[in-house]
């Protein structure tokens, strides 16, 4: 039986929120990137990435795979296109768009797993060097990318969604990587590997907030190790917000796929001039504990509607695959 771990539920919730809270700050305030808070979210879906790939426990095989590509990409095409009919967006933007209207992730992570299970193919065939082997791929993948990204055309590279290989695979990898190889287990009685992950990540921090300074690869991946350890550390001490956090969490899926429906479709949320008035007071505090407030109920929402589509059987195959 697959051990569960409470805490990265509650991580899981805190990244969803952080998704939504990003997303609204784009279509319900500036319809636009660029903001300190949009910087300061810019680590929610690293995060995420993160956070798929740690709770990997071994490479898939066939069958696994297989499971895992009907998991994610059923709903990445039965709900996102459902998505594009009801917003009146053209069908085939939606395999053409780098970010398939905001289903991206989904997708990602299904060619994630194909990567994964082809790397672990490659890996069979060697008896010494696996940690270099797993080290190579970690960095080869995104250079790789950026090498592929300059020899095919730019529609057929977003058709692929080849560019969050570059992006997010580290993440991903990096997380399963950590699992693998314990080093979580390691960092709880080392304490320098703790200590070494905050001095990189606290400065970086601070760039974030004061130079509106976008996470690197480091400093972000240094962040969510240091998130997972603190949790770790404090599973046994669930509050009402944790155990509802980790509900979202354990709910992320149907958050995700759902909560674009209540933002983007005509006559959704949308306040720009508030977002005006957050801009040009520059009072972040504020405008954070407003968009939480709203990404929470845009999250209950989503939350019902998959609860809901789960009670039929039937509609539980079609949207989600299982």
């Amino acid at each position: 039986i697959k051990p569960h771990y409470e805490y990265i539920d509650t991580l899981k919730g805190v990244a969803i929120l952080l998704v939504v809270i990003l997303h609204l700050t784009i279509w319900f305030l500036y319809d636009a990137k660029g903001t300190l808070l949009n910087t300061i979210l810019s680590f929610a879906m690293p995060l995420f990435m993160y956070l798929s790939g740690i709770v990997v426990s071994e490479v898939p095989d066939a069958k696994k795979l297989f499971g895992k590509l009907r998991r994610y990409w059923t709903p990445f095409l039965v709900v996102g296109l459902t998505f594009a009919l009801c917003a009146r967006l053209p069908i085939l933007g939606f395999f053409t768009d780098s970010i398939k209207y905001g289903y991206w992730y989904l997708f990602a992570l299904g060619l994630f797993y194909v990567l994964l299970f082809l790397i672990g193919k490659i890996s069979s065939l060697f008896h010494r060097g696996k940690v270099y082997i797993d080290l190579f791929f970690l960095f080869a993948i995104p250079i790789l990318d950026s090498i592929f990204s300059k020899t095919v055309s730019e529609s057929w590279y977003n058709f692929l969604g080849l560019y969050h290989l570059r992006t997010f695979w580290p993440y991903f990898y990096g997380g399963f990587l950590v699992r693998k190889y314990h080093i979580i287990n390691y960092a709880d009685t080392h304490d320098w590997v703790y200590a070494v992950c905050l001095v990189v990540a606290l400065p970086l921090m601070i760039l974030s907030v004061v130079r509106n300074y976008y996470f690197s690869f480091p400093g972000c991946f240094a962040i969510c190790f240091v998130l997972v350890l603190l949790l770790r550390r404090r599973n046994s001490c669930q509050t009402k917000i944790t155990k509802e956090l980790s509900r979202a969490g354990r709910n992320s899926l149907d958050v995700y796929i759902f909560h674009f429906f209540f933002l983007r479709l005509k006559g959704g949320l949308s306040f720009p001039s508030l977002g005006m008035w957050f801009r040009s007071t520059e009072n972040y505090v504020l405008e954070f504990f407003v968009l939480l407030i709203i990404a929470i109920f845009i999250a209950y929402l989503s939350m019902g509607v998959g609860y809901i589509i789960r009670q039929s059987k039937i509609l539980n195959k079609v949207f989600f695959g299982i």
